[in-house]
């Protein structure tokens, strides 16, 4: 048996079609859900059940498929921890080229560019962190190439008292190994997968009771992927990957686009744009008693209806907001 969620048709999102393609070659039972827009009431309810504040807007189909799944069984299998563990991300291939870049561009044209990503575009502008990271100097830690806000922002999205308090960026500081890939993937195993992607999982799947295992975070995958693996059999500037596509190419249909790569991903942007998630998140964050700057949060609201990719940020604000208020934190 198979499960999978449809996202609205021209999204961009919609892996439904190359799911079914796989339930066909295998020959499986499959289920296919149609994600909308979630209504008010879920979001507080996934705020709530969450029992922290978590910005991961895939919660949503993430929990629409533990509730089917967990109808007819108690447990499944999810494919966790191949990414992190096998070079699965493209922000690992940008991190290549972007290296690359910097070995061939002058020192100060790389400050000056770093500077125009920090001072000059807005939140949301394409583009915008990776000229952020045009350092001076890519360090093997390598930079944290999507943070959705940064010291700035922080600054003008929070009271004083909380912008201008000690800030941390725990993601550099979290792995310094021999070569960027090597880190890259090692901080995202230690704070995304942990912290983020197995939190969501566990906390969407107990909330139906079902209990959702990960293979590839299997002691001995584990270590072979960390300990033998190089990084040149895991991801290159142009291919990511490299090993586990290899293997899974004699048991996948000859058809299938192995090039392809696609998150559990909703249409955030989209769906704040207009309509009920608009509503909802002008409703929270436009109140008196918000926490956030409410001119902050004006301006983000405008980026994204000028187009600018401000989706998942408004979204962190909407579910930080509801876990506050379901649970009456004071900062």
């Amino acid at each position: 048996n198979t499960f999978t969620v449809a996202m609205p048709s021209g999204s961009g999102f919609d892996e439904s079609p190359h799911a079914a393609a796989i339930a066909r070659h295998f020959g499986t039972v499959h289920t296919v859900m149609t994600a909308e827009p979630a209504s008010m009431d879920m979001l507080t309810c996934l705020a709530t059940f969450y029992d922290e504040p978590i910005n991961d807007s895939s919660m949503v189909p993430t929990a629409i498929l533990a509730a089917t799944v967990s109808k007819t069984f108690k447990v499944a299998v999810g494919g966790d921890g191949g990414d992190e563990l096998f070079g699965g991300y493209h922000s690992y291939s940008r991190l290549l080229k972007l290296k690359q870049i910097n070995e061939r561009t002058p020192r100060f044209a790389r400050q000056l560019l770093g500077a125009v990503g920090r001072y000059a575009l807005p939140p949301g502008f394409p583009a915008r962190h990776w000229l952020r990271a045009m350092s001076p100097d890519l360090a093997p830690t390598a930079p944290e190439l999507m943070p959705h806000f940064d010291l700035k922002e922080q600054r003008r999205l929070l009271p004083e008292h909380l912008g201008r308090s000690g800030h941390r960026d725990y993601l550099r500081e979290a792995t310094h190994y021999s070569d960027t890939i090597q880190c890259a993937t090692r901080r995202d195993f230690e704070t995304y997968l942990s912290e983020d992607i197995l939190v969501k999982v566990d906390r969407a799947s107990m909330m139906h009771s079902l209990e959702v295992r990960a293979p590839f975070l299997d002691l001995e995958v584990m270590n072979f992927a960390f300990g033998k693996v190089p990084s040149s059999e895991k991801v290159t500037a142009k291919a990511r990957k490299i090993l586990l596509k290899r293997v899974a190419q004699s048991a996948l249909p000859e058809t299938f686009d192995l090039k392809r790569k696609q998150g559990f991903s909703i249409p955030v942007k989209q769906w704040l744009q207009t309509g009920p998630w608009r509503n909802l998140a002008q409703e929270v964050l436009l109140e008196r008693d918000c926490i956030f700057d409410r001119k902050a949060v004006s301006s983000l609201f405008k980026g994204i209806d000028l187009g600018l990719n401000n989706g998942e940020r408004i979204f962190v604000l909407l579910l930080f907001e509801l876990w506050r208020r379901a649970f009456r934190a004071s900062l």
